[in-house]
């Protein structure tokens, strides 16, 4: 298993803001295993994730966040509403 350090999602998170991807990713620790959430950081007018609207932006988002992972020898698992994923 995995184990996600509070130093990656905080270096995840500053990739995010360089590249004005307006949104943020937050660790859920419970015992026996990590989740994370992407935060929203500007209302749904403008940017949602999931939101046809705004596909090339989500596109940009999950991209990131699964090179970043992948650089580090993870594969990121969404969960069916893509707000919520897991690492393996």
């Amino acid at each position: 298993m995995n184990i996600v350090s509070f130093n990656q999602i905080i270096e995840l998170n500053h990739l995010l803001q360089k590249k004005e991807l307006q949104c943020k990713v937050h660790i859920r620790d419970a015992c026996g295993a990590q989740s994370f959430y992407i935060e929203q950081l500007v209302d749904n007018d403008r940017i949602g994730i999931n939101n046809d609207i705004n596909e090339d932006i989500n596109k940009d988002i999950y991209n990131t966040i699964d090179e970043y992972f992948q650089s580090n020898k993870m594969i990121v698992v969404y969960r069916n509403d893509k707000h919520n994923f897991t690492i393996q």
